[in-house]
This record gives C-alpha cells, structure tokens and sequence, in this order.
C-alpha cells in the first residue's frame, strides 16, 4: 500500500486504478502483469487467472519476506561497516581539524614578533590565559574523544573485518600526540617569552621613569647653576675676589663631582636606547637636552674660572704690590736714617745691615721686574689693569728714589767708617808714636859693653820698625788728606790730628837720633874699658887668645895682639914639648883658668 499513489489515481476509473496498481506490482515487486484491467472490470472476471495473479502477490510476498530477514542481516553488516567508515572519516576530520589546529597554534605561539610596549605583553599575556583557559581545554576534550573514537574503530574493525584499523600517515593517535608535546613546549616557550619580555618592559618602564625623574633633577641643578655662574660679580677688592674664588672653587668642586651622575643618566638612555624601548627617541632627545646643558654649565664653568683666575692673578700681583711697596716704604725709612753709628764696630755693624738691605733691595726689585712682566701681561677689567699698571709705576719709580736713597746710605756709612778707622788708626798711630817716644826718653842704664849692644840691637830693631811704620804712617795720612779732599764734615778734626801725628812723628824721629847717639857713646865709652881689660889679662895669661874665640877680641887693634900673643905662645910651648905644638883643646885641659 505504500507503493501505490492514491493521490494520482482518480476514484472513479476503475481501469485506471487496475493498470496503476498492475504497473506498480511489475515495476516494484516484478510481478508481471497476467491480467488485462478491462478482463477483470467485470461482473463476472476470471477467477483462476484472478487467483493465479493473486498467488503471485504471495509467493512474491513470501519470497521477499525471506529476503528482508537476509537483507536486514546484511544490512546489518553492511550498516556497522558504513558506521565505521563514517567513524573513520569522523576520525580522519577530527584529526585533521585537530592536527591543523595544533599546527596553527604552534605557528602562532612560536610567533615572536611582540610587541615593544608593557601594555602590549600585558594584552598579550592576557589572550595567553584566555587561550589556556578558554580555547584549549576543548580541543584537549576533542583529544581526548579522538583517541577513544580511534579505540572504538579499532575495536569494531577487529570485529567486523578481524584486523585492527591502521589510519592514514600522519593521523596516527602517536602523531597526534607528538604534535600535542610540541604545542604544550610552544606553549612553555611562548609563555616564557612573554614573561621575559614582561620583565623586560617592566624593567625599561622602571629605567624610563627613573631616567625621566632623574633627567628633571638634573635639568633643575642645571638651571641653578646656570643662573648662579652668570652672576657678573666678581667683588671690587681683594678680599671680595678671594672669596669669590672660594665660592667658585666650592661650586667647580659640587659641579664637576655631579659628572658621574650625568654619565649615569646617559648610561641608563644608552640603555634604553640599546634595549629598544618604545619610548627611545623621546629619552635620546631628553638626554641631548641635558647632555647640551651639562655642556654649557661646563663652559660657562670653564669661562667663570678663566675670568676669575685672571681677575685673582690681578689682584694677586696688586697684593704684591702692596706689600712690596710696604717694604719699599720701610726701608726707605731706614735707607733716609742718618744713624752712622758712634764708633768703628757700631758702623761695621751698619754696614753689615745695610748690605742685607741691598740684597733685599735686589730681592724687591726682581721681583719688581716679575710683576712688571706679568702687570704686562695681565688680562682683566680695564679698571683693575689700570690699578695695576698705575701701581707697577709707582713701585718702579719708589724703587729708582730707594736705589739712590741706598747709594747715599752706603755712602755715608762708608763715610762714617772711614772716618772711624781714620780715627781708629790715628788713635792707635798716636799711641804707637807716644810709647816708642817713651821708649826713646829712656835713659841708657846699662853696666857693660854686652848690655849696650844689647840695647843698640834693640834699638836698631827700633828704626826698622820706625822705617815699616812710616810706610803704614804715610797711608794714615794719605787716608786722612782723602777725607780732607773730599770735604768731608769733619775734615778740620782731621786735619788737626794730622798735623798732630805729624809732629808726634818728627819728635820721635828725633828721640830716635839722639837716643842712637847716646848708645854709641855708651858703646864706646864701655869698648875702651874693655880693651884696657884685655890687654891686662892678656899680659897675664898668655894663653887667653887661644880659649877666647875671635869675635870675642877686644876690636882695637884685636888681630894684632891675636898674633902677637899666638906667636909667643907657640914658641913656649915648643920648647917644652919638641916639635909637637899643643892644640886649643889641651891647653884648656891644662889651663882651664
């Protein structure tokens, strides 16, 4: 009844309806059609060819009851079979997807083209979890589900063809598995990846903004110092210059000991730059701002210094200057003194003082000629160079009028001192005279001949002397007509004592005379008694010339008694004893009286 058309067959037409059902039993069931529609749309139809038909109907109905039961059977079969084959396309899909899947994730997660900013890791970091979170449990569930689909396979394949079901190359559950190690060590790497380069960006987010914070700190001493450097004032005199220098030396010492910090904050944009931070150009502007400020302080510093080294080297000689010109000053004073002592020793002393003073004087002008060298030299204000150079003049000229003023010093020293060793020598010349005049007023008291050639030797002695002295007496006097020539303030004294001492000197010339005169007439006087003497004990002892040596002869007539008194002693002592003559030295022997 499922096989006929109802709807296409018309109600009314039998013949219609017959050929219909006829047409559908032979096509459908293969009856084939025994009956014409017209021979059984009748009163009376066929029965044995309408039975014949209907036997038909049942064995074909009979038959296809028996081959529905194989047919479920096979069916059957031939249903687990196509079952299995639609699990191992299922299988063959889902390991495909899967495997795809994998492959593209790998390629994502291997992906290290990161982005160069914190909030980029950060967004990145967060599709990472949503990705562990979200999107990969599924597709380890959908793993999951694929193995037990391949178990399931395998175990109906076994049952139905006997032999276990091997998949296509590279979809084998070993495969899979191997491609889910390497998404999960992707996955490791590319987590690891990003919390590096986490770190990483926190790390140059951290050095940004120390280097920012410290880029203002610097900025702002940069400022300060700045305006504290362009500061024109310098001070007016020395002690303000001083303390200037000072100042400047304290700053120099803060600014140059602050060179590690700015060394430090273009090491850490070195870094930046290195590390390529996001934000790279605007730290490498920052630095070159700073570093171009750190640059003008230093110049500015160098140009403070210059200028105050020069302006410290003005005031520097001026102070000098001061100072010699307060030496000149003293010893102008000393060099104006007309102290010039009261004795020799006193003007020896002075002299001795007034040659240190020459060489301090030597000392002050050389180092009136270095100042006057680097007065010439010298660069600074204008005001302050003329200051300089006015007072280098002024010390130039005070060092002309203390030379002079030096020279006349020396000259009235040596004055003096001449003076007193005029004095001094004359005194002592004086003295020398009065005590050989004394000397010479001497009366001769001498009891024999030996005592007054001893008193002539002495006075021989004497006139040598007189004679020595005269040429260091001549000197005195030349010295003495010196001072008296050059007009010197004492010169009437001077001339007085001279004539003194010359006087003293013709009176001893004449002591000296007469006193020589006096001993030779004593000599000789005390001469004829002795001869008178000799020839007494002559005449008595013959042998006397012999035992008096020669120069002990009375001088008159001495070798004519010598030989007289030698021959009469040779003949008597020949007549005594022959031939053989005594010598001196027997007769002394004999004789000793």
């Amino acid at each position: 009844p499922d096989l006929f058309r109802w709807a296409e067959v018309p109600t009314t037409d039998h013949v219609e309806t017959l050929n219909h059902a006829f047409d559908v039993a032979n096509k459908q069931l293969g009856i084939p059609p025994l009956l014409d529609a017209e021979d059984v749309d009748t009163t009376r139809p066929d029965e044995k060819s309408v039975m014949t038909y209907v036997a038909s109907y049942y064995h074909t109905f009979a038959r296809m009851k028996n081959e529905q039961k194989s047919g479920r059977r096979i069916a059957n079969i031939i249903g687990q079979l196509m079952d299995c084959d639609g699990r191992k396309a299922e299988y063959s899909r889902l390991v495909s997807t899967l495997l795809e899947w994998i492959r593209m994730k790998i390629q994502d997660l291997n992906c290290r083209d990161l982005p160069n900013s914190l909030d980029g890791i950060q967004r990145l970091l967060l599709g990472f979890k949503q990705y562990r979170t979200v999107e990969k449990p599924p597709k380890y569930k959908e793993r999951s589900e694929i193995e037990a689909l391949y178990f399931d396979i395998n175990t109906m394949n076994k049952s139905l063809v006997g032999e276990p079901w091997a998949p296509l190359e590279g979809q084998l559950p070993q495969d899979l598995e191997r491609a889910w190690q390497q998404l999960e060590q992707a996955e490791h790497a590319r987590e690891l990846a990003l919390r590096t380069e986490l770190l990483r960006q926190q790390r140059l987010e951290q050095l940004a903004y120390k280097f920012h914070t410290k880029s203002v700190l610097r900025k702002g001493y940069l400022k300060e110092m700045i305006q504290v450097l362009s500061d024109p004032r310098y001070g007016s005199n020395v002690a303000q210059v001083d303390a200037t220098v000072k100042k400047h030396e304290a700053i120099s010492a803060d600014i140059l000991a602050r060179t590690e910090r700015f060394e430090d904050l273009s090491a850490m944009a070195a870094e930046l730059v290195k590390e390529n931070y996001h934000g790279a150009e605007t730290v490498s502007r920052t630095e070159q701002a700073v570093l171009q400020r750190w640059k003008e302080l230093l110049e500015l510093l160098e140009r403070h210094r210059s200028s105050l080294a020069k302006l410290a080297h003005l005031m520097t000689l001026l102070r000098e200057a001061d100072a010699v010109a307060h030496t000149l000053g003293e010893m102008k004073a000393q060099f104006q003194s007309e102290e010039v002592g009261r004795h020799l020793v006193d003007v020896e002393r002075l002299l001795q003082q007034h040659a240190l003073q020459e060489l301090q004087l030597g000392a002050l002008e050389e180092s009136i000629r270095r100042l006057m060298r680097h007065g010439a030299g010298a660069d600074g204000p204008q005001q302050t160079t003329q200051q300089l150079h006015h007072q280098l003049q002024q010390l130039e000229d005070s060092l002309t009028e203390l030379v002079a003023a030096a020279k006349d010093r020396k000259a009235r020293l040596e004055d003096a001192r001449n003076l007193y060793q005029f004095l001094e020598d004359h005194d002592e010349e004086e003295g020398w005279v009065t005590e050989k005049q004394r000397i010479c007023r001497a009366d001769v008291a001498a009891k024999d001949l030996r005592a007054v050639q001893a008193l002539r030797q002495k006075h021989t002695a004497l006139l040598h002397e007189l004679r020595a002295k005269d040429l260091v007496a001549q000197r005195h006097r030349s010295k003495g007509q010196s001072l008296i020539d050059a007009k010197h303030p004492k010169s009437i004294e001077i001339e007085r004592r001279l004539a003194s001492l010359n006087k003293q000197w013709e009176i001893l010339r004449e002591l000296a005379e007469a006193r020589e005169k006096q001993l030779a007439d004593a000599a000789e006087a005390h001469q004829s008694e002795v001869h008178r003497s000799w020839v007494n004990l002559a005449s008595k002892y013959p042998f006397l010339p012999l035992c008096v040596p020669k120069q002990q002869y009375p001088k008159k007539d001495a070798e004519k008694y010598r030989v007289s008194i030698s021959r009469k002693f040779s003949e008597g002592t020949t007549s005594k004893r022959g031939n053989r003559g005594w010598g001196r030295e027997e007769v002394l022997v004999r004789f000793p009286q």
